[in-house]
C-alpha cells in the first residue's frame, strides 16, 4: 500500500514538473532586464515633452546625409546576389 502512495506521489510530482517547467523558463525569458525596467513610476507617466526631446537631440551627433539622386540612392543598396532593386517612384521637389 505503501508502494503504491510513493508511485503516486512521484508521478504526481513529476506530472507537475513537466508542466510547469516550460511555463516557468517562458516566464524568465520574458523579463523585462534590469537595465530597461522603469524605477519611478511617475517619469513613465508623463506626457510627452517636446521640449525635453529638443534637449535629448542637442546632445546626440547627427551626421549630415546629403540628398541623393534616384540613381545615387539606388547604387547605395547592397542587394544579395540574385536580386534586384529599382526605383519605382521618385519626387524631384523632395531634397
Amino acid at each position: 500500500m505503501e508502494a503504491e502512495t510513493a508511485r503516486k506521489t512521484i508521478f504526481a510530482s513529476a506530472l507537475v514538473a513537466l508542466i510547469c517547467g516550460p511555463w516557468a523558463a517562458a516566464t524568465h525569458g520574458q523579463a523585462v532586464p534590469a537595465e530597461r525596467r522603469i524605477t519611478h513610476r511617475e517619469q513613465s507617466l508623463r506626457a510627452y515633452d517636446p521640449f525635453s526631446a529638443e534637449e535629448l537631440f542637442k546632445h546626440i551627433e547627427i551626421p549630415p546625409s546629403p540628398a541623393l539622386s534616384p540613381e545615387e540612392a539606388l547604387k547605395s543598396f547592397q542587394v544579395a546576389p540574385g536580386f534586384r532593386i529599382e526605383c519605382v517612384a521618385a519626387e524631384p521637389l523632395v531634397v
